[in-house]
């Protein structure tokens, strides 16, 4: 049931951001202070939890596509959105303790509920983000056309749509851990680039971008000795950015 309600309410916003994309697609068309574009950003995301109980053992590559929509705020000032769908989000924990910490989940089997002391997991997340955040161009460097672009800050509302978690040490397989992963979290996020002149009258952006998911990703579970496990497992993303806008 509260997976159902998760797919409803993420759903419900991709139809909404597409409706107000769809609109800036038409709207930019009519007004030279409206553009949009698509992006695609490779990047590397790992955990920090801020626990001495809980390692972090693995980066993991992940995958963003993204529809982009900018308005000029003024001479070189623009106010950035659009919906990024984030793939393949997350990394590796280990556990100096054993617990329980899919306590939500329906599991393919109930033996891998608990697991021992020094089990490392891996976590496969995919969210749905709808971000909003400033972009400042300069001039045009040197003799040439490029110009340069700083994005600061980038505060995101991010959805988790899908996720899948395997305990190493135990074999489980991908488990469907969905309910165990926390559905509303915030990011904030800051990068740079250039926008050389290779397209002529469409533009094109080449940067890096760093993002912290600043909130708890995870739900928190139990230790076996029945205390609770309640580190924040916030989640950092650092992204290559291919943008073309038109």
């Amino acid at each position: 049931m509260i997976r159902q309600i998760r797919y409803t309410k993420v759903t419900r916003l991709v139809a909404i951001v597409i409706c107000v994309l769809s609109f800036g697609n038409v709207a930019t068309a009519q007004s030279s202070n409206l553009r949009a574009g698509v992006a695609v950003h490779p990047a590397l995301t790992w955990f920090s939890t801020g626990t001495p109980d809980i390692e972090t053992t693995r980066s993991q590559f992940g995958l963003q596509f993204a529809a982009v929509v900018e308005y000029k705020l003024g001479e070189r000032v623009y106010l950035s959105s659009g919906m990024r769908f984030n793939i393949n989000y997350g990394g590796g924990l280990t556990y100096a303790r054993g617990g329980t910490f899919w306590p939500k989940s329906d599991l393919s089997d109930e033996q891998f509920r608990t697991v021992p002391a020094g089990t490392t997991i891996d976590y496969n997340i995919q969210y749905v983000e709808v971000p909003l955040g400033l972009v400042y161009y300069t001039g045009e460097i040197g003799t040439g056309t490029t110009r340069a672009y700083i994005e600061s800050p980038t505060l995101s509302l991010i959805l988790s749509s899908r996720a899948r978690g395997e305990a190493l040490l135990q074999g489980t397989g991908d488990q469907n851990i969905l309910d165990d992963v926390r559905f509303l979290n915030f990011g904030l996020g800051f990068g740079a680039g250039i926008m050389p002149d290779w397209l002529g009258g469409t533009d094109v952006k080449l940067g890096l971008s760093y993002q912290t998911i600043f909130t708890d990703t995870l739900n928190d579970g139990v230790y076996e000795d029945g205390s609770r496990e309640d580190s924040k497992a916030k989640l950092g993303v650092l992204s290559f950015k291919f943008v073309v806008l038109l």
